[in-house]
């Protein structure tokens, strides 16, 4: 059987000629495959959702529990947090690949699940930094890294 032809049991391999020669099994989808999608869907749709409308917050904080701070200080409790999500990237990417998604993503989601209740209960500033900041910023990586790369795992094309 030549490379990208399927096999039997539903399972693609991509052969590389190389002299090591590696063989690639995608499923090329079924139903663990579009669980797979499923749950990666609603994963960064909860953490880039919440980066989409963070200024909602935002514009909160500024009438109400932070309305003694400019609209510049406040704005840098969002950006902490988008940058933590997409700069913790480049060292969850590595621990993904060596141990998998599975305790990486039950860590992120339960840091990001406490991050939200407990943004509830924030009325200083420097709690809503460390709340949404800090552990949402890294619990949002920890969700959103593996979110993105599984789906390579399950589907070639």
């Amino acid at each position: 059987m030549g490379p990208n032809e399927r096999q039997d049991h539903g399972i693609e391999t991509l052969s590389i000629d190389s002299p090591t020669h590696i063989a690639l099994e995608y499923p090329e989808g079924g139903l663990a495959a579009w669980i797979v999608v499923a749950g990666a869907s609603m994963m960064l749709a909860c953490t880039f959702g919440m980066m989409s409308t963070v200024g909602v917050l935002q514009s909160h904080w500024e009438t109400h529990q932070l309305e003694g701070y400019s609209s510049s200080t406040i704005g840098w409790i969002p950006s902490v947090f988008i940058f933590l999500n997409l700069v913790l990237g480049l060292q969850i990417g590595p621990m993904f690949d060596r141990y998998g998604p599975r305790w990486i993503m039950l860590v992120g989601s339960v840091l990001y699940t406490l991050s939200i209740f407990l943004l509830g209960s924030c009325e200083k500033y420097y709690q809503f930094m460390l709340c949404l900041g800090v552990l949402g910023g890294g619990g949002s990586a920890l969700v959103s890294t593996p979110g993105m790369a599984i789906l390579s795992h399950w589907f070639c094309r």
